[in-house]
């Protein structure tokens, strides 16, 4: 959408936009006099009109106009928050380079803002003299026993780092829990170190839990663990939500001196067990459910299915005397029971080498078993030294960032917030609705972390609005890419606020680039790599581009970090990030394995992994390359995913192109073009050698856990459709041997939405994934459709292909009985068939797929994987029980995204003020609405059209049974075109009918003439017979007729032995017309 630059907004143009005539006439002369002093297009001018013209209560679309009006011409990275020298000068570092810049930076030093980037830069050709400063003297990280140094770099003859990372704080003992706890001079014991609130109580007041009260809570349960007989260096694991037990739990064990492994509470039984085989745990802590507003999700019945060591459990409220523990599992209150003696007793902090591990973390990766990551006691330093530099975590600041311990910001929300002497926020509920936006008000929340899926929920639904978050100083972000309009929405949520874009990782212990409160922030972009981070963006020769010049490529890091991992549980550490790396400066560098660009502008963007490559004409070439050029052709067009496809008979790979379109209900392009397209812009941008093959329109991208697309499974199921093709040609060839009546052929168009003209066989592809195939059977009979199904049974499913059978309809009047079964090449064998020893699932028919799976409504996508995977573990071998499992999870998950994907309705102008600011009820019905697109309007209203006029043709003198039945037929053709299910459709227009019938010829009558008068009534649009076939029926001998009753609506009620099936029979009277109504058919 093109916008005006600022000089050329009106008046008309405010208005137009929602916002009345006073109003716009006082914001435009705002904006007249920014633009008078800073210009038109400016940084400035956007700084002042953030600063003085926009606010939350204003129609996001001003917000959007005066953003793009005022960069209309600026470029890439346009600044949405700048720092001023005051705000600059309060922040931690600000102070630190005001205090002590001339004597770090030099003659460098100028002022805390110009002089960042050179303190950065400081960081890392200085680490000994940086975190002795921050660490030390800043932060006041103690040590039982100091450090020899902060960093030793062992270096081997030939000046190679012996230990590619360097030993950082060799020689120091310690523990982080401990200093979570400590009393030092910038905090009391009655500070408040957590505040949090439950789900469904958000009008009671916050809970809240001082530093003397969290001490003593954790030192209660370090005893507990001791008295349990856990020693040093125990694996105990944790799966429960992020409340404020969890966080006495995890302080407790790294306290005790063992080791917590974090679990998340969404997994299924069989990634609950894997984790706990791989980091040996003694037991775990968890609770019975999770509650969610009335919902209850079973968390501890994983556990137990999970085979886990002993739990220990947290009951929730009303559920103990409905919960059974296992033989060796204990509750909350009798492990706390043990050593109530203890209560206030200071618990002795168990020190530990600085190597020593504190925490088992597991990447989500997307094949075998995810990697144990270990975190030493360096890595809550590196978080929480993160938090003090780039998101100006202090003293007094209150910290939310909805996450969970199974993951790694669940561990660096503690670590951050406590170590740096902030509190915790913590909403023990869904993060989506209005109770967490009331929550981060109340709590006076001042760093919000955020991750842009709860962003882009918090728009499309505003449950936000009203809400004042003015308290907040800045956004964290992090786990997925950003978008550039959601973000400015955010930012106009809390008045601007900066948002501090943050990526790292797991094996890294924070972030590696990131932003700062000292520099401009882009939305959607890094302004830095981290503090003690170097950044390399790796030419196609593998060397580095030099520093600070624009350039795209494989992201490597100094293998240098302070926090960094060193070793892994479960598989070689230097394989998996030194190998293969190249040797810059002396050092092997660390292998990231994304694709960064830094722009001309210095900022960083991500764009994917770097891993997914592809040989295209013997050429190497990343599919993320490919994809950043096909993103851009076409503005209908979301995200694509690039996949080289090998032939089925082998022979160079092709490319392929999967797509994503914003409306992917009704994606407008052409493919054939769109290919086309792509081909251009590959070949002109990258290669003319390069060609795409195919365009392939999809729902969603399949993505990991962390939102990484999963190229590989693609690539997978886009070959496994060649065998499937292949297979399928061939079965229809030997159908054809077996002396059909005609001559049958098919082609699976796998690639293309149409069927051929006239097919003699069409074939309705509902999806083309997923599977792994096995058995494809064909039966055709005189009487039944040929079909072709694919038993489904493979585990690895993504959400994008989900559901899916293939149908081969047949359009041949007559064929003869034949069965043919053939196999996938390369593929598992089918399982059992109906019956033999394999169990059978119970729920096989329960119509509800919630219930099938076992499942609430509010499940998360994680539990409903889990949940369909387990029972296709139990019941694997029964094709019955495999497909009424697969169906529910496909219904479960195809509803999912028709809710996301679907278009609201969209209100103007003071309409759409008044239902923002309307009761939450009202908000949720109209999540209901929908607003067709154009052409089905039109369609539509040409269609009614045509009715009313063939309507009119034809009189209805003899009744309006015409009318009745085009009406339902239209009703019915509607129905099906949105359900796709014409029986469906039927039984609902059909449904609506007698519904309708049923109520005119009872209600009507029955209406007392003071409120509708007899003369009113109207002839009901259910009548089926004429006046003149009624007046036959009333005169006929063989009619009955009982007296007139009272209501002056009847006049009389006749039982018609000609006419069963409309007996009773309710005559009505106008003074125009006698119209007979059925009540019932008997």
């Amino acid at each position: 959408m093109a916008y005006k630059s600022l000089d050329g907004v009106t008046i008309s143009d405010i208005e137009v936009l929602g916002i009345e005539s006073g109003a716009a006439k006082r914001l435009h002369g705002s904006l007249t006099d920014i633009i008078a002093n800073y210009g038109a297009a400016t940084p400035e001018t956007w700084r002042n009109i953030t600063a003085h013209v926009l606010s939350p209560e204003l129609p996001f679309s001003f917000h959007r106009m005066l953003y793009y009006g005022c960069y209309k011409d600026f470029g890439p990275d346009p600044p949405a928050w700048m720092p001023d020298p005051e705000t600059a000068g309060l922040t931690n570092v600000g102070q630190l380079l005001e205090r002590r810049g001339k004597e770090l930076l030099g003659s460098r030093y100028r002022d805390p803002i110009s002089s960042f980037s050179d303190f950065q830069e400081f960081s890392v050709s200085n680490p000994e003299v940086y975190w002795k400063t921050v660490l030390l003297d800043e932060m006041n990280a103690s040590f039982d026993t100091p450090p020899q140094c902060i960093l030793r770099e062992n270096l081997s003859g030939d000046g190679h780092l012996l230990v590619p990372g360097g030993q950082w704080l060799p020689g120091a003992f310690g523990n982080p829990a401990k200093n979570c706890l400590i009393v030092n001079r910038k905090r009391t014991l009655n500070d408040t170190m957590v505040i949090w609130r439950d789900e469904g109580n958000d009008d009671l007041p916050l809970n809240k839990m001082t530093l003397k009260e969290l001490r003593t809570e954790v030192w209660l349960v370090a005893h507990a663990l001791k008295a349990l007989g856990l020693e040093k260096g125990s694996a105990i694991a944790i799966d429960m939500p992020m409340h404020v037990n969890a966080i006495v739990i995890y302080l407790a064990i790294v306290l005790a001196g063992c080791v917590v492994v974090s679990i998340a509470d969404s997994f299924a039984p069989p990634e609950i067990s894997t984790r706990l085989k791989i980091s040996e745990a003694k037991a775990i802590f968890t609770q019975d459910l999770i509650k969610r507003g009335e919902k209850s999700l079973p968390l501890y019945s994983k556990i137990v299915a999970a085979e886990s060591p002993m739990a220990i459990v947290i009951l929730t409220k009303g559920s103990s005397s409905s919960t059974k523990l296992r033989d060796g599992d204990i509750s909350w209150h009798d492990f706390l029971e043990t050593v109530k003696d203890f209560k206030d007793n200071e618990f002795a902090a168990v020190e530990q080498p600085i190597e020593a591990f504190t925490n088992f973390l597991f990447s989500s990766g997307t094949t075998g078993d995810p990697k144990a990551i270990p975190w030493t006691l360096a890595t809550p330093f590196k978080a929480a030294a993160d938090a003090w530099c780039h998101m100006d975590i202090r003293i007094g600041d209150v910290v939310a960032w909805p996450t969970n311990l199974g993951w790694m910001m669940g561990p660096w929300l503690v670590y951050a917030s406590l170590l740096n002497g902030a509190s915790i926020a913590l909403y023990n509920g869904s993060p989506l609705g209005s109770g967490f936006a009331k929550f981060v008000q109340d709590a006076k929340v001042t760093m919000l972390g955020v991750i842009p899926s709860i962003v882009r929920s918090w728009k499309s639904t505003n449950s936000v609005s009203g809400y004042d978050w003015s308290a907040i100083r800045c956004f964290g972000s992090t786990g997925e890419a950003s978008n550039v309009e959601e973000y400015l929405w955010l930012m106009g949520r809390a008045h601007y606020k900066p948002i501090i874009e943050y990526c790292g990782g797991t094996e890294i212990g924070g972030g590696f680039v990131t932003g700062s409160l000292l520099e401009a922030q882009s939305l959607a972009a890094f302004s830095t790599p981290a503090m003690g981070c170097s950044l390399y963006i790796l030419g196609n020769d593998g060397v580095p581009i030099p520093q600070n010049e624009p350039g795209v490529g494989e992201l490597a890091l100094d293998p240098v970090m302070f926090g960094a991992s060193s070793t892994l549980l479960n598989a070689n550490h230097y394989d998996v990030y030194f190998k293969g790396m190249p040797i810059w400066n002396g050092k092997v560098l660390r292998r990231h394995g994304d694709v960064f660009e830094r722009t001309s502008r210095g900022y960083y963007h991500a764009h994917g992994r770097a891993d997914d490559t592809m040989n295209i004409g013997g050429i190497k070439v990343s599919s993320v390359e490919i994809e950043r050029i096909c993103n851009a052709v076409d503005n209908n067009v979301l995200e694509t995913a690039a996949i080289g496809v090998p032939l089925a008979g082998g022979g160079p790979e092709q490319l392929v192109i999967a797509v994503v379109f914003k409306n992917s209900d009704n994606p407008t392009a052409d493919l054939n073009q769109l290919r086309m397209s792509f081909n251009s812009a590959v070949q002109k941008k990258l290669n003319p050698l390069f060609k795409v093959s195919k365009v392939v329109p999809l729902p969603s991208l399949p993505r990991t856990a962390t939102n990484k697309v999963m190229r590989r499974i693609l690539r997978q199921q886009f070959a496994q459709l060649d065998q499937v093709r292949i297979v399928a040609q061939d079965s229809w060839r030997r159908l054809t041997l077996l002396k059909y009546t005609r001559q049958q052929r098919i082609s699976l168009l796998l690639f293309h939405p149409q069927p051929p003209r006239k097919p003699p066989v069409g074939l309705q592809l509902r999806s083309l994934f997923p599977w792994r195939p096995t058995t494809i059977r064909i039966r055709t009979s005189p009487r039944k459709k040929a079909m072709a199904s694919l038993s489904i049974s493979s585990p690895n499913f993504t959400t994008a292909f989900l559901g899916h059978k293939l149908k081969f309809l047949e359009n041949s009047k007559k064929l003869p009985t034949c069965c043919s079964v053939v196999r996938a090449p390369r593929c598992a064998a089918a399982g059992t068939s109906y019956g033999g020893n394999a169990p059978k699932f119970p729920r096989i028919s329960v119509w509800d797929p919630y219930k099938r799976l076992g499942v609430t409504y509010d499940a998360s996508e994680e539990e409903i994987w889990g949940s369909r995977n387990f029972l296709l573990q139990q019941y694997a071998g029964h094709e019955r029980s495999e497909e009424s499992i697969e169906a529910a999870f496909e219904k479960i998950l195809m509803t999912s995204f028709q809710q996301r994907k679907k278009t609201k309705i969209n209100l103007k102008s003071k309409l759409k003020k008044k239902v923002e600011e309307s009761p939450p009820w009202v908000k949720n019905l109209l999540n209901f609405v929908e607003v067709p697109p154009v052409e089905v309007v039109f369609r539509r209203l040409f269609l009614f059209a045509f009715m009313g006029g063939w309507s009119i043709m034809n009189s209805a003198e003899g009744g309006p049974a015409f009318q009745v039945a085009v009406s339902l037929a239209a009703c019915i053709y509607f129905l099906n075109e949105k359900t796709k299910s014409l029986a469906r459709a039927s039984i609902f227009g059909l449904g609506a009918l007698v519904t309708g019938w049923v109520c005119g010829s009872v209600l009507v009558p029955n209406i007392p003439s003071m409120l509708l008068h007899p003369t009113w009534t109207l002839e009901l649009p259910s009548t089926f017979l004429s006046p003149k076939l009624a007046a036959s029926v009333s005169t006929s001998p063989r009619v009955q007729t009982t007296p007139p009753t009272n209501n002056p609506h009847v006049i009389f009620i006749a039982t018609s032995t000609d006419f069963p099936t409309l007996s009773p029979l309710f005559y009505l009277s106008s003074p125009n017309f006698l119209s007979l109504q059925t009540l019932f058919s008997l």
